[in-house]
């Protein structure tokens, strides 16, 4: 918070206030109505992997369910930042509750996670190009992007060749316990939905389609507070911030993202007061203002969890248990 009132005054004190004054009198009401429907299509989307992959496993997901637990594992992943395995280890609780088998439900968020990972990593090479093209690329973009381009790579090889697993190779990272116990998890996973390329697809566009939902969120934020502003260069500002809030040290990124997405909109030429208000209206749309729906179904997740008695932890599970599941899968009739 800190941080981020600093960027505030920084920019306050470099912009003129009735620049500030005028930007809020031309704001459209119409605009920001879009830019809220697209961050409602991005609960949607995600959602909508959850549902396809339930599907194609012979299982059902309503729609109320997929979006109620997208805004839950927002909720979860910014109270709790762990790189998404808060959020996960909810979502998948909250999965066999509503009648998905623990290997689908592990491994529909393996699928999920190597979605987001591929069209993540596409996304962000084509802003690079685009961001090249423009010479406005230098190494302390290309650098971080680089490394986590690599490390994208490494989560989604580790996925795929241990997701379903039966049994971890005695390699170097098998011998580590915490590591280990997270191999084991991914070895629960039913290998059949880790290894459909069909769910893989879906998952990737689907989250590909997220990624231009928000830039998209932000262009329209942008014609909201009556600038004009190039599509294009939205989108390469937004994957830019994203990276570096990706990478940064603070939770959800906080302080580097908004910071960055100034810097890059008002190299675009969208004058700063503009960049900055847009930010956090960004920021306020689909960060801060899905926690309050995002705590009340944790709340009521929990609340379930609790009269329908204590259910083990998804990364408990021990070797009779995976066994057994890797049994009833082999001799499982595949659903039509």
């Amino acid at each position: 918070m800190a941080a981020l009132g600093a960027l505030v005054a920084i920019v306050i004190e470099l912009s003129e206030e009735r620049e500030f004054a005028r930007m809020v009198e031309r704001a459209a009401p119409t605009w920001m109505l879009i830019a809220i429907a697209l961050q409602v299509l991005t609960y949607v989307a995600q959602g909508a992997i959850w549902q396809l992959v339930a599907r194609r496993s012979g299982t059902g997901l309503s729609f109320a369910s997929a979006f109620g637990l997208s805004l839950t594992k927002l909720f979860v992943d910014q109270s709790l930042p762990t790189g998404g395995l808060s959020g996960a280890a909810v979502v998948v609780g909250a999965f066999e509750r509503r009648g998905l088998g623990r290997p689908v439900a592990i491994a529909t968020m393996i699928v999920t996670t190597i979605g987001y990972y591929v069209a993540y990593a596409v996304a962000l090479g084509a802003a690079l190009v685009i961001a090249t093209a423009r010479g406005h690329t230098s190494a302390v973009v290309v650098v971080p992007a680089a490394l986590f381009g690599a490390f994208a790579v490494g989560v989604i090889i580790l996925l795929v060749v241990f997701g379903g697993r039966n049994s971890v190779p005695p390699v170097a990272p098998a011998r580590i316990p915490f590591l280990r116990k997270g191999l084991d998890v991914l070895r629960g996973a039913d290998r059949r939905v880790v290894r459909e390329r069909g769910n893989l697809l879906a998952a990737t566009l689907l989250q590909l389609a997220i990624i231009l939902l928000d830039a998209a969120t932000v262009w329209t934020l942008i014609r909201a507070l009556g600038a004009d502003a190039s599509p294009v260069g939205a989108y390469v500002s937004f994957l830019v911030s994203s990276l570096f809030r990706t990478i940064s040290i603070t939770p959800a990124g906080l302080g580097a993202f908004e910071a960055v997405s100034v810097v890059t909109l008002e190299s675009t030429g969208i004058p700063l007061a503009v960049a900055l208000s847009a930010t956090m209206l960004f920021r306020g749309l689909s960060f801060w203002l899905p926690m309050l729906p995002g705590l009340v179904i944790a709340r009521a997740i929990r609340r379930g969890r609790k009269q329908s008695g204590p259910q083990p932890p998804f990364h408990d599970l021990d070797d009779r248990e995976v066994r057994a599941d890797d049994h009833d899968q082999e001799h499982e009739v595949p659903a039509r």
